[in-house]
Parts: C-alpha cells; structure tokens; sequence
C-alpha cells in the first residue's frame, strides 16, 4: 500500500483580480468581483483531491513602498481584495470534497463574532471549513480597527493563543446530542446541554455560549504559523523555498507541539488521499 500524502493550495493575493493585464484574466476584468474564476479554480482541485485552499486576506491598501498606496493600486498588488468569507458559499456550492479556508485576522474580529461566523460557515459547508488563523502585521490595519499599531509580535501571539482558546470553547459549548427536535415533547435543544463558558481572560471576556448548534466538525480545523501551531493547529504553514530549510521548521514545530500540545491532544487530520479516492478533506478530531 501506497504512503498517502495531502495536497493543499494557498490562493495568494487572496478574493481579488488576478492576472488583471495578461491575456486570459479568467473572466471578463470589469467583473473581478464575480467568483466565477474561484469557482472554477476550486472544482479544478476538487477533481484532483486536493484536501483544501487556503484564501490569503489582508485589510487595509498597502501604503510602504514610497509611502504612498499609488503603486500598490495602480498594479493592483496587494488591493483591492474582497472579504474572503463571502466567497467560501460559492466554492463549497460547486464542490464536494474540498476543504475551504479563509483567513480571518484575531487582529480584526472579536472572538465570538468570529466563532459564530466559522460555526456559520461549517453548517452550510457541510464541515468543509477551516480557519487560517493570522494575527496582523501591518500598522495600517490596526489604524483601520481604531488602533495606532499593533501590538508586539510575541505579545500578538499571547492574544492569538488566548483568542483560538475563546472561539474553540465556544464551539464546543453545544453538547454533540443538545439538538433534540421532538415535535411531541416538545423540545428543539436541550437547554442542560448548552453552556456558557464565562471566560475572563487577560485580553478577552466572553459568556457564551454561541446562539447557534456544534457544527458537524465541532471544533473546526485550525491552520496558522508555526508559533500558534504548536498548540492548536490542524496544519502548518512553511515557506518551502529551501527542502532542507522546510525539513528542519518542520522538526522545530514538532519539538514546540510536544512541548504546548493542549491536554486532549492536537487536532488532527481525520482524512487522507490514497490511490485517488477522494473523501471529505479537512474534518477533524481530537487525539486521544
């Protein structure tokens, strides 16, 4: 038996015009904002089993280079972008295996609002999403969210930690079995089996629990950094730019997640590719 691998993609540039000045843009360029050309990239990787996409975002128009944000939009480097969260519908429509995931800032939303969304999200997927979880880097955004600049980078990561800890409790505040619907009782949620999780915390504060049911993979796959992954994550993302360079962040995450592994064990990926047969990508569980 074959060793079964996984295949992922990372949709740079994110939900904005692509090859805006070549000769095939993928659709008509006046209509960039269409999801036609993601559509059709998706249900390319459905066919070939790819397990996921991850949707790259950013929120603000980039303004380094000259100090100014002529540039960037003149080439459309950077900017603009759509809001990745309303493309993830439109991909999960026209494929059937392939795991959606859009990046969303803890930078940018509050943990609750955040959690409800992926919840949201992971219903009418069917459990086909998953969360590129990033912290921010660029002052410009924190300015667009009232900030004057973000915080530290180590201390970005603490909030990152505390925020992932909030959203996944939330998640999981719905017992597996609250959902009831017995039309005789009646009774649509067994209200014993829903709990707030009162969290007060450092950065956050958060009663609980989300106004809405466990989604079918409950604590949703989490895809970030190598220094937040150690603790919550389903994947790793590594810049690959050197094969031994790549090996080596690889093994130093591995000796981080043995170190920071959350007491229920590392979410792991439940699926895999083998022989070409394609099965629901991007579910997961906890080890035990």
């Amino acid at each position: 038996m074959k060793k079964p691998f996984h295949l992922a993609w990372f949709l740079s540039q994110g939900y904005g015009p692509k090859s805006w000045r070549g000769d095939w843009p993928g659709s008509d360029m006046h209509r960039w904002m269409m999801p036609d050309l993601f559509v059709d990239l998706a249900k390319g990787m459905d066919r070939a089993c790819f397990d996921y996409m991850i949707i790259e975002d950013s929120s603000n128009v980039p303004y380094t280079y000259k100090g100014s944000h002529d540039t960037y939009l003149q080439y459309a480097a950077s900017a603009p972008k759509l809001d990745p969260a309303v493309l993830v519908p439109y991909l999960a429509q026209a494929t059937k295996n392939l795991g959606i995931v859009p990046t969303l800032s803890v930078s940018e939303y509050p943990p609750y609002l955040l959690a409800r969304l992926v919840n949201s999200l992971d219903h009418t997927t069917e459990g086909r999403i998953g969360w590129n979880c990033v912290t921010g880097s660029n002052d410009g955004a924190a300015q667009n969210y009232g900030r004057d600049k973000h915080m530290p980078h180590d201390e970005r990561y603490d909030i990152a930690d505390e925020f992932a800890d909030v959203v996944t409790r939330l998640w999981e505040a719905w017992e597996p079995d609250a959902v009831v619907l017995d039309r005789e009782i009646p009774m649509f949620a067994d209200g014993s089996k829903v709990h707030p999780i009162n969290h007060d915390g450092k950065y956050f504060r958060c009663r609980g629990p989300l106004n809405a049911p466990r989604s079918p993979q409950g604590r949703v796959p989490i895809c970030p950094g190598r220094w937040l992954a150690a603790r919550s994550a389903l994947c790793l993302t590594l810049g690959r730019h050197h094969h031994h360079r790549g090996r080596r962040q690889h093994r130093q995450h591995e000796g981080l997640s043995r170190q920071g592994a959350p007491a229920g064990g590392r979410v792991r990926a439940q699926s895999r590719r083998h022989q070409g047969a394609c099965s629901s990508p991007i579910r997961s569980s906890t080890s035990p």
